[in-house]
């Protein structure tokens, strides 16, 4: 009889495969708690609806409920996200993002100069947008910025700057912008 030394590889070969699995499994458990990150943030006011867009993390929704969302004075920001995050109106709802006849609705910019990650904006009614500042529009100011418009309607959008600027959108910079309708 050898004793237990015979057995020696057996265990390394044992041990190495649990190792192996330990790792397999806490690689699995990080995917789940990365992909699990991403959440949609219902938003029913304007209030709620500037602070989702400072916060939003990449893969986040952020949903509008069926409302009238006045912008506030400069417009709703998405500045500097570092992430990739969707803004739409919610299934079935109609939302609507408004000046007022009396501010910009939306700038999307990355300060940096970089372009970043991409914002995507689906479902969403911009109505009575207004800037007389060159560089923005009424409706959305894309600067520096990847962004997709998918679905949205501008209805009176105005500009009145004295050389730039339009009315319902205006990109410059390193921006990259897609419009689907």
């Amino acid at each position: 009889m050898r004793g237990r030394d015979h057995l020696q590889p057996w265990r390394r070969y044992l041990e190495v495969r649990n190792v192996k699995r330990a790792m397999l499994a806490s690689l699995g458990v990080l995917l789940l708690v990365a992909h699990s990150e991403a959440a949609t943030i219902t938003v029913a006011d304007s209030a709620a609806l500037n602070t989702a867009l400072a916060n939003a993390s990449n893969g986040d929704v952020v949903e509008l409920l069926s409302g009238t969302y006045v912008a506030p004075a400069g417009g709703f920001e998405i500045l500097d996200s570092g992430a990739s995050f969707t803004v739409r109106a919610a299934d079935g709802a109609v939302a609507v993002l408004s000046g007022g006849g009396s501010s910009r609705i939306m700038l999307v910019q990355n300060l940096t100069g970089a372009t970043g990650q991409s914002v995507v904006i689906e479902d969403l009614v911009f109505e009575r947008g207004y800037s007389s500042v060159n560089g923005r529009a009424g409706g959305v100011t894309i600067v520096n910025a990847n962004a997709t418009l998918r679905r949205c309607t501008f209805e009176d959008n105005v500009v009145e700057a004295s050389s730039t600027g339009g009315g319902a959108i205006f990109a410059f910079g390193a921006s990259t912008v897609f419009i689907d309708s």
